[in-house]
């Protein structure tokens, strides 16, 4: 599979797992932790995390993780779909 491809499905799938509150809001998570949920490596998990942080829906911190931001109200989950 192509790079771009796997990229763009872990995309959907973590943002998917974003909007059903699948991640704790404010908890730290690992690339690693979200890749073997996956099932995917970690290079396109990364990649993916980088477009979700462009359109603020996580915080990235270089060797630690993620932090998913909350999702409060239904209109800004619709929003974000």
């Amino acid at each position: 599979m192509k790079r771009d491809l796997k990229k763009d499905m872990a995309y959907r799938q973590i943002k998917q797992m974003f909007l059903e509150r699948r991640f704790e809001p404010e908890n730290l998570l690992s690339e690693n932790r979200i890749a073997f949920a996956l099932g995917i490596s970690r290079t396109p998990v990364r990649e993916a995390l980088q477009v979700l942080q462009s359109e603020g829906f996580i915080d990235i911190f270089p060797k630690k993780g993620v932090v998913f931001r909350g999702v409060s109200t239904a209109r800004e989950i619709m929003a974000a779909i």
